[in-house]
């Protein structure tokens, strides 16, 4: 059984682009897209298990140039 969760991502100012374009490269990053509002970035991830979650999340998405703070909500 797959887990998916939105990441909610907010990123410096002029960063969305750049940051979108390399989220593209990472494996279980289903989709990415700007958004307006408190975040400018919301991405679905997908992993086995809750520990690939966090892997992806806090190991990739949170270590990406640009990228200030992550909000992480597990689809059920």
């Amino acid at each position: 059984m797959t887990v998916s969760a939105y990441v909610h991502i907010s990123v410096q100012t002029g960063k969305t682009k750049s940051t979108l374009n390399r989220m593209s490269r990472i494996q279980g990053i289903k989709s990415a897209c700007s958004v307006m509002g408190p975040f400018d970035i919301i991405a679905v991830v997908q992993a086995n298990d809750l520990s690939g979650i966090e892997r992806i999340v806090t190991g990739k998405i949170q270590l990406l140039p640009g990228v200030k703070t992550t909000m992480t909500s597990l689809i059920v």
